[in-house]
């Protein structure tokens, strides 16, 4: 599988380098991580696992981030971000979530459906805001890969990159999620393939 690198500035203007095999985003799921990996949240992972499934605690986390990250664009704290996908110029605009994706991670996240973990590339996809009435739609296209197949019909952008960079209008703070796990950034981030890592394969693989 290839390894993302993501770099960006801390709040104190040193340089962090995060790797990624996964997924990451800012935004909506920039926020996520501040509730599925809190202390609170590691104590009653089990019932949420038990009442909604496996992905039970994703999807909490991912109600609550949501509530966040409205609450901060009421608040004037969201800039709207500009973004290079491989050189591609899409102009500044307040996007509700901004993910990348390294390839194929099953049927309970099929948004990277289709795509190589190890092809060298990555998907880019970019989520508009707009307004709560079309959250429930959004998020159950996400759920079950419609998006992919009509993308406008959903305000997204779905392009497959080596790389994307990411300008928000001001220098405030942000979330971004690295694999699961929170990292605080200022300022430009980029996002781009940088190695290589050797999976385990399935014995059904091997065969």
């Amino acid at each position: 599988a290839d390894i993302l690198a993501v770099q960006a500035k801390g709040l104190d203007g040193q340089v962090l380098l995060r790797h990624m095999v996964g997924f990451g985003g800012l935004g909506v799921f920039g926020e996520v991580p501040r509730f599925t990996e809190t202390r609170a949240i590691k104590l009653y992972k089990g019932v949420l696992g038990t009442l909604f499934g496996d992905l039970g605690p994703f999807f909490v986390g991912l109600a609550l981030a949501m509530v966040q990250w409205r609450l901060k664009r009421l608040a004037g704290r969201v800039p709207p971000m500009a973004l290079t996908l491989d050189g591609e110029e899409v102009p500044p605009e307040t996007w509700g979530a901004v993910l990348a994706l390294n390839g194929d991670l099953g049927r309970d996240f099929p948004l990277g459906r289709g795509l190589s973990l190890g092809s060298g590339t990555f998907r880019v996809i970019l989520l508009r805001y707009k307004g709560v009435h079309h959250l429930p739609g959004l998020l159950k296209a996400c759920k079950r890969g419609h998006l992919l197949d009509d993308p406008e019909r959903y305000g997204a952008v779905v392009r497959t990159v080596r790389s994307l960079t990411v300008r928000p209008a001001d220098s405030r703070p942000y979330a971004v999620n690295v694999d699961g796990l929170r990292m605080t950034a200022r300022g430009e981030l980029s996002v781009s393939v940088s190695g290589r890592v050797r999976l385990v394969a399935g014995q059904a693989a091997l065969a």
